[in-house]
């Protein structure tokens, strides 16, 4: 079999680039190979409003299945690509079945990680796919005492679904406070507090060293000797990007695939996307991981424009979120812990920003339901504009008067 372009991958970024391909007016054979049995989805309301019941599975996925025949792009579903030939401009499935490409694009994705420790059957819990949230959505239904091992985003979202159920939450962390590796001081422990407020216990500074089954019960040993009892176990402690298809094919990998500003990999007939990447940021002046929907969905549209023939460089400020409670976290940027910090609003009224600012430049925005501020500061950032802190705090005047 040969096919124009191949794209490996039937996630957010691959379903994404085959609709930005055919946007832009793109007529040549398109086929899409994805692992899992569904067409491509979003992943972001697995821990959020489709874990707690709010939407419908059917609300997940990009494009219905009309689109994707009216468009004349191919799925093949269950169905693993096992290795990458370059030099042949191939790629062999794990049936065997070779097929050809002129232009392939890798949008692997990434794993979860998987705790290193004892534990009986695997009875520890993860989230990654619809079939996961739809296990762990019935499992928290039929729990009382739930232990998440943790607090970054998926761990609290979860928290959140749980407690929405009525059911008692322990987070399990082995650092100082929640989302740590993402977030501020200030809005992690903001983050903890409300959480606190909800009836959400947290143990930080900790290590799991073992979970075992007694009779009904889970038991969680801590490093400290303490025990903790649960029904229900879940592990959200980060993802590792899908590197092994590109490494293994001599393409340059360094905690992701390298591209160039338009997805180009090593090999000029073959791109890469999503959280599978490394990247580089002219505005940080640094090769980037990012984990973010927007991350594939601009790369997906970076490559579809490039094989189009109007190539617009990949420079986006990156940007993520997190809805928990009636709290809507939005960041733009990336934060530096050696910056100064700056507060827009108010806690108490639970509508706020957080300024990181060195050298009177914006580097990053973590606002807390103040979508303007949220949308008005990622322009700031992107401008590179010279400003003070002190005048940004100013919350009676809009940021958007700044820019």
């Amino acid at each position: 079999m040969k096919k124009d372009i191949v794209i490996i991958g039937a996630g957010h970024g691959g379903g994404m680039t085959s609709v930005f391909l055919r946007k832009f007016k793109y007529e040549g054979e398109i086929l899409i190979i994805g692992e899992e049995n569904q067409l491509p989805y979003q992943r972001p309301e697995l821990s959020k409003d489709f874990l707690n019941g709010k939407i419908s599975e059917k609300t997940l996925f990009i494009k219905k299945e009309e689109f994707y025949q009216k468009n004349k792009i191919e799925i093949l579903l269950n169905c693993r690509v096992v290795s990458i030939c370059k030099k042949k401009k191939e790629i062999v499935l794990e049936n065997a079945e070779v097929i050809k490409y002129r232009i392939l694009i890798i949008a692997t994705g990434s794993s979860v990680k998987r705790l290193e420790i004892e534990q009986d059957n695997n009875i520890v819990r993860y989230l990654r796919n619809i079939q996961d949230s739809k296990v762990l959505k019935n499992k928290i239904t039929s729990s009382n005492a739930i232990a998440i091992i943790g607090s970054g985003y998926i761990g609290l979202e979860v928290a959140c679904a749980a407690r929405h159920a009525g059911k008692k939450v322990t987070v399990i962390e082995i650092g100082e406070r929640p989302m740590a590796r993402t977030v501020s001081k200030k809005i992690s422990h903001f983050f903890r507090d409300k959480h606190i407020s909800k009836g959400v216990s947290f143990i930080f500074n900790t290590q799991l060293c073992a979970v075992n089954n007694k009779k009904e019960n889970i038991n969680l040993q801590l490093k400290d000797n303490k025990l903790i009892v649960a029904d229900l176990v879940i592990a959200g402690i980060g993802i590792s990007p899908n590197t092994n298809l590109a490494s293994d094919s001599d393409i340059d990998c360094d905690d992701g695939i390298i591209v160039d500003e338009n997805c180009m990999t090593s090999n000029k007939s073959i791109f890469a996307i999503g959280d599978c990447t490394k990247h580089p940021s002219k505005l940080y002046k640094k090769n980037l991981r990012l984990e973010s929907v927007q991350n594939a969905v601009e790369q997906a549209k970076c490559v579809a424009r490039y094989i189009t023939g109007k190539p617009y460089p990949y420079n986006e400020v990156p940007w993520f979120w997190t809805n928990q409670y009636n709290l809507k976290l939005q960041i733009a940027g990336i934060i530096d812990p050696t910056a100064e910090y700056f507060l827009r609003g108010s806690y108490r009224q639970e509508s706020f920003s957080i300024l990181c600012i060195k050298n009177d430049q914006l580097l990053a925005i973590e606002s807390v339901n103040r979508p303007s501020d949220f949308i008005s500061g990622k322009k700031l950032i992107a401008s590179k504009k010279k400003i003070k802190g002190n005048e940004l705090c100013k919350s009676k005047v809009e940021l958007k008067h700044f820019i």
